[in-house]
């Protein structure tokens, strides 16, 4: 019997106890003490550990020559280039006037809310709303995808994802899509860059369709086709959703991916 099998053994014996205490108490401090820190420690030393624990830092650097680093620049550079289609299209005079009239005239049931935090207290900003003629996304929300001001995968965001802040109201408003606290699908331990890219990509993904349905709407209202535009922000659209398709499966399912996680320790 390994030190991790006999952490999780003795943790057995004490499991009914610590789970209704709200607070660790004697039993459980001396399990982390006499068992855990032991077995973590012993871990801690191996080279396979070691090798696994630190992948998503050596492999996802922004300067790595990885395939999987490959593929996160490319859908980087893809949501970069599909945003920018979107809001050059949104750009054109008919179709911004369109969806400004939209966004004024329309009394819309709200589908979906930010979770923002100020320095005070936690703000709830409307961001995606559905009306009576289908979802709405304003393209402006795409503007910081669009400035490069964006990336998919951070070796900061190992033990906790960085944060991202917004303007609104003339303040900075910090995002709560990467709250751990307020975001039960995080699991909050170990590595979190390949979770937290997979939360960005997501994120990313539901603002970009949802603009792209909201102009292309707005065109088909317009006696005027814009036939290049449109066409050029088709093409970036196929392309994203091919890259999305294929990223979101290579961190998902990959035993790279899930073996650089603290939770699966290797023998």
């Amino acid at each position: 019997m390994d030190s991790r099998e006999l952490a999780v053994q003795q943790f057995d014996l004490i499991r009914n106890s610590v789970q209704k205490q709200s607070l660790p108490g004697a039993a459980a401090m001396a399990w982390l003490q006499n068992y855990a820190m032991p077995a973590i420690a012993e871990y801690w030393e191996r080279p396979q550990f070691q090798n696994q624990a630190t992948w998503s830092i050596r492999e996802l650097d922004c300067s790595a020559a990885s395939d999987e680093r490959r593929f996160i620049d490319q859908l980087d550079c893809c949501i970069r280039r599909a945003s920018k289609t979107i809001l050059a299209l949104a750009a054109k005079s008919t179709v911004s006037r369109l969806i400004q009239e939209n966004l004024v005239n329309t009394s819309p049931v709200l589908a979906r809310e930010d979770v923002f935090v100020g320095q005070d207290e936690g703000s709830r900003i409307p961001s995606t709303f559905s009306a009576a003629h289908g979802a709405f996304t304003h393209p402006n929300s795409l503007r910081r995808f669009a400035s490069g001001d964006f990336k998919l995968a951070d070796i900061n965001d190992y033990f906790e994802p960085v944060q991202e802040f917004v303007p609104y109201d003339d303040k900075p408003i910090q995002r709560g899509e990467l709250i751990l606290s307020v975001n039960p699908e995080f699991i909050p331990i170990g590595d979190l860059i390949v979770q937290t890219m997979l939360r960005r990509i997501g994120l990313a993904e539901d603002l970009i369709r949802g603009a792209h349905r909201t102009v292309l709407k707005e065109v088909s209202l317009t006696a005027i086709s814009y036939k290049a535009v449109t066409a050029a922000a088709t093409d970036a659209m196929a392309e994203f959703d091919a890259l999305v398709s294929t990223v979101r499966p290579k961190f998902m399912d990959s035993a790279e991916t899930k073996g650089s996680s603290v939770n699966k320790l290797p023998n």
